[in-house]
């Protein structure tokens, strides 16, 4: 009928001493293994955990490694067409500075012409608009070496990540590293939100300063996503303790309460089907655990959204 022990009469009290003591004996026999049982099925959710963060970790790398060779041979051929569009521009700058020495020149004589000769002479640089146009081609020049210089700093960030795969550890300043992520992740930006930046004076640190701009950029590029019809996208660096801490702030729709514990699981998204993989802040959270550091949020839905990142010197 279920009974742990029978004892038949007549007993003795030794007799039931005994059986009950056998009898909480396998009680707590029982209770250990159904314990242990409960921690053994924790540490299999555990280590299943791992294994799935550790194998979207292998997948985004893999990606990341085929995105950089990808990159390097787009920065290789951009950097031709744009290396000679720069130096065109850069001679045609002098050409023009000739052309206007000349008109300079006709101007400073210009009262000793003959009568007929000055009339023609005004009446076509009137008609050709050559004081604007003097004014505008050399400013036009400028706003075109401006661009090509932009185009460098973005193809070098595109070298810098398609070096990520082979990068070593070395000493590197942090701010620098978020500007190469603004570089990159500008293009989001620049329609969404103005950016706000305020670096302090940080000391170098021994890291992998790519992986580090990949984690800038995908902050940068989620703030810009959480923006809808217009904001602000702040950042700061600080170096207080022992610590270099870089805080990315938006005004943009924030995140709601209960997705807020999911943020750094592997494929969690909130963007829509197609526009993200849920893998970018499980990889940010993995880089920053690589260097000892710590990531954090805080997050108010429709006011905006604060990640911090603290890394030790």
């Amino acid at each position: 009928m279920g009974a742990d022990d029978y004892i038949v009469k007549p007993f003795s009290p030794g007799r039931i001493i005994i059986s009950v003591r056998n009898t909480l004996e396998k009680r707590r026999l029982f209770r250990k293994n159904f314990a242990s049982q409960a921690d053994l099925k924790k540490l299999v959710a555990e280590q299943t955990a791992k294994i799935k963060q550790s194998h979207a970790f292998a997948m985004q790398q893999e990606k990341l490694a085929a995105i950089g060779q990808l990159a390097a041979g787009v920065a290789h051929e951009i950097n031709n067409p744009v290396g000679f569009i720069t130096s065109n521009l850069n001679t045609l700058s002098k050409y023009f500075a000739r052309y206007i020495a000349y008109i300079e020149f006709v101007s400073d004589h210009f009262d000793t012409m003959p009568n007929t000769v000055k009339a023609d002479l005004k009446t076509q640089y009137k008609n050709q608009k050559l004081d604007f146009l003097c004014e505008d081609t050399l400013t036009l020049i400028e706003e075109c070496l401006d661009g090509s210089e932009r185009i460098k700093s973005i193809v070098q960030g595109l070298k810098g990540f398609a070096r990520m795969e082979d990068e070593a550890s070395q000493l590197a300043d942090i701010n620098q590293c978020i500007e190469k992520a603004i570089n990159i992740a500008w293009n989001e930006i620049k329609y969404k939100a103005t950016l706000e930046q305020d670096f302090g004076e940080l000391p170098q640190i021994r890291c992998f300063p790519q992986q580090l701009s990949q984690v800038f950029m995908n902050l940068l590029v989620n703030a810009a996503h959480a923006i809808d019809g217009g904001g602000k996208i702040s950042v700061s660096t600080r170096f207080k303790d022992g610590a270099i801490r870089v805080s990315v702030t938006d005004t943009g729709c924030g995140i709601a309460p209960q997705n807020q514990s999911k943020i750094f699981e592997p494929f969690f998204t909130t963007k829509e089907q197609g526009k993200g993989t849920g893998l970018g802040m499980s990889i940010a959270y993995e880089i920053i655990a690589q260097h000892n550091g710590q990531i954090w949020f805080a997050s108010e839905v429709g006011q905006g959204t604060t990640f911090v990142i603290q890394l030790p010197v």
